[in-house]
């Protein structure tokens, strides 16, 4: 379901209305904070994890991997196109009873 936002039949809310005012207030026309209300309980801040740090390296690490060997694939493409992809009937049993042997019953 999509709502359109855009068509509120002239309902305003009180914070629409501050998120509008502040969205078209210039930026040299905003309030400015001093470097000691900053540190007040208005300020909002977030803190990550040397954890969490570590696991969004391990993640753009992983990401640089294909899980896939294109050259392969593209190779049984081209022998599938060309209509020379032979199935090894034996080995592709052997793989369908490996798989039935880890599915839960």
């Amino acid at each position: 379901m999509v709502n359109d936002i855009s068509q509120t039949n002239g309902v305003q809310g009180p914070s629409s209305r501050r998120v509008r005012d502040s969205a078209t207030t210039p930026l040299d026309k905003l309030p400015s904070k001093s470097p000691s209300e900053d540190n007040s309980q208005n300020s909002q801040s977030v803190n990550v994890s040397e954890a969490a740090k570590t696991l969004q390296k391990i993640e753009i690490d992983f990401n640089q991997y294909s899980d896939t060997d294109d050259e392969k694939v593209n190779a049984i493409a081209q022998e599938v196109a060309s209509g020379s992809y032979k199935v090894n009937p034996e080995k592709l049993a052997l793989k369908i009873l490996a798989f039935d042997q880890q599915l839960p019953e």
